[in-house]
């Protein structure tokens, strides 16, 4: 069988963001599907099913009770891997159309007070999974550090790791992996605190030594980007340890 669509983004260069994952036309109308990504995969803790469940409850209320998009709105519910969710609409829409939404949405969740809608056994099916304060920290977390200065990366990622992938410019020699990897590690000993120097080392030497055994170059990627998501991600997992303690 084929691959999906979704499977075949790089979720190696993922971060968090607003993407369209897809259109797909029905009818007269075209089904917008959105990734709304939440934490980066594969290096952040994914987030629990509990505190993901309450997001879930809470963001599919507001959205449908929303003036503009309620009777647009399709679904929303979490993506299997515990990374983001999903958010489908009727309608022709790009990433930037939804981010005023999505701060709506995120902040209802975040200041959200009492009882979680549908938290009860007969409204749910599993009920006592739920974690409001770990969601409304999350629904924080997500405001502050993407949507409230969101750039242009996160809302258009997913054609720009396509394109990666298809410009042999962008792939490096084995030998200019090792020069980059140096450079770079140069770089964040002169930049970072010892502590995330030391993370971004290992970080960048277990991806180096991993990528030698890749049976294509075009798995390598360009280490400027990965030396500064290393110690992004070593903020973010100190900052994750903290709130869990």
């Amino acid at each position: 069988m084929e691959k999906i669509t979704s499977f075949t983004i790089d979720h190696i260069k993922l971060q968090p963001g607003i993407y369209v994952s897809r259109k797909d036309p029905v009818g007269g109308s075209m089904i917008t599907t959105f990734d709304i990504r939440m934490t980066s995969p594969n290096e952040e803790p994914v987030m629990n099913t509990a505190e993901l469940h309450t997001i879930e409850h809470l963001a599919a209320t507001f959205l449908r009770n929303h003036k503009e998009f309620g009777s647009k709105m399709i679904y929303w519910g979490p993506m299997g891997c515990r990374t983001g969710n999903y958010l489908l609409l009727n309608g022709d829409y790009e990433s930037k159309d939804i981010v005023p939404l999505m701060i709506e949405t995120f902040e209802f969740i975040r200041d959200f007070e009492g009882e979680v809608p549908g938290a009860s056994a007969k409204d749910c099916g599993n009920y006592l999974d739920m974690n409001l304060p770990m969601a409304k920290y999350l629904a924080g977390k997500f405001l502050d550090e993407v949507l409230y200065d969101i750039k242009p990366e996160d809302l258009f990622i997913h054609s720009n790791i396509l394109q990666y992938y298809s410009n042999p410019h962008k792939q490096h020699t084995e030998k200019d992996f090792y020069r980059i990897f140096q450079t770079k590690k140069a770089e964040a000993d002169r930049s970072l605190s010892p502590a995330a120097s030391a993370f971004t080392y290992t970080f960048l030497s277990t991806f180096f030594q991993k990528s030698l055994y890749c049976n294509s170059h075009r798995n390598i990627v360009n280490l400027t980007w990965l030396k500064s998501r290393a110690s992004r991600r070593f903020r973010r997992q100190t900052e994750y340890r903290r709130i869990r303690l």
